[in-house]
């Protein structure tokens, strides 16, 4: 394991809890190079400069009310790190949350050059049946400032237009089916 990708790697994860418990961002910021890429699933168009990362981590901070991440695990391996994570807190609705997930970091020397993270959107979802008026701002740190739309993607998400999730066994919401195919007899179009 290169010392310099694994030491900062620690130093990403330690900067990003002091981030969340203080508020200040600019630890965290100040490890991504100039030219530095930070992308999500949710918004896969990379922002890039020390500028972008910033505000991509203020985002980050303003898409819930509190929020304390745990690393489970690191791994590096020439110029990449890879951390997996568990993250909770209260969205800005009150209501407790909790959610895995992993960020691929690329490494040039001391400082980050590519930021990636995947995480399950499921704990972000309202399910069937239940009010979206109990649903919380994006917790994509890029989707943040969007109008409170809850994001779609991951293993189990299916928000689209403010959409509730299928229950458990709906693929896409259509029918029961696992290849998300309707029943016969049954009308439908794939969602997502």
């Amino acid at each position: 394991m290169p010392a310099d990708t694994a030491a900062v790697a620690e130093r990403f994860a330690a900067a990003l809890q002091q981030a969340e418990q203080s508020g200040d961002v600019g630890p965290l910021a100040d490890l991504f190079a100039a030219d530095a890429e930070l992308a999500t699933l949710a918004k896969p168009d990379p922002v890039r400069g020390p500028d972008a990362a910033r505000q991509f981590w203020t985002d980050y901070l303003k898409a819930f009310d509190g929020v304390r991440s745990e690393f489970t695990h690191t791994a590096a391996g020439g110029s990449t790190a890879l951390l997996e994570w568990t993250s909770a807190g209260t969205r800005p609705n009150g209501h407790p949350f909790q959610y895995r997930g992993a960020s691929v970091l690329e490494v040039d020397g001391d400082r980050v050059t590519k930021f990636r993270t995947y995480y399950d959107t499921a704990a972000f979802v309202t399910p069937v049946g239940t009010s979206h008026a109990a649903e919380a701002e994006a917790p994509d740190p890029a989707a943040a400032a969007d109008a409170g739309r809850p994001v779609s993607g991951g293993p189990r998400a299916a928000v689209a237009n403010d959409q509730p999730a299928p229950e458990r066994g709906a693929a896409n919401g259509v029918g029961g089916r696992p290849d998300g195919s309707p029943k016969p007899g049954e009308a439908g179009q794939a969602g997502g």
